[in-house]
């Protein structure tokens, strides 16, 4: 698998263009931190980066068992757990007519395994290099 490369260009202020693959985006930050709140912070998309893969996760296994569903919710928050660590608080809402008490319970098991999920867990290593 080749390395996933993003590339954020800081134009007008905080306002910051974000480049993936094909996709283009911005990050900036609010007015009481002096961006001009023209996009998510880059808080909010890591909260956002969560909350969507939770909800692919959970639709890719649903989908894998067989489970009709209406809508997937996922909404994130995140708070000061200590000066060095972060509490992200995940509430999943689940619409569909097949949920059984078991299936309700795999599906926190489930998004608990999310790529975005486990690699929060874990401490991470970042490099680096000025060019």
């Amino acid at each position: 698998m080749q390395p996933r490369l993003t590339k954020a260009t800081l134009t007008d202020s905080y306002s910051t263009k974000i480049t993936v693959r094909t996709h283009t985006f911005l990050a900036d930050e609010p007015l009481e931190l002096k961006g001009n709140d023209t996009a998510p912070s880059p808080m909010e998309l890591l909260c956002g980066a969560l909350a969507s893969c939770t909800a692919i996760t959970l639709k890719m296994y649903l989908q894998h068992k067989k489970i009709d569903t209406d809508e997937i919710t996922v909404v994130v928050s995140m708070e000061d757990e200590n000066e060095h660590q972060k509490r992200f608080v995940r509430s999943i809402d689940v619409i569909s007519t097949m949920l059984t008490e078991a299936i309700k319970k795999r599906i926190v098991e489930i998004a608990n395994k999310c790529p975005v999920h486990k690699m929060l867990e874990q401490h991470n290593i970042i490099t680096s290099i000025l060019e």
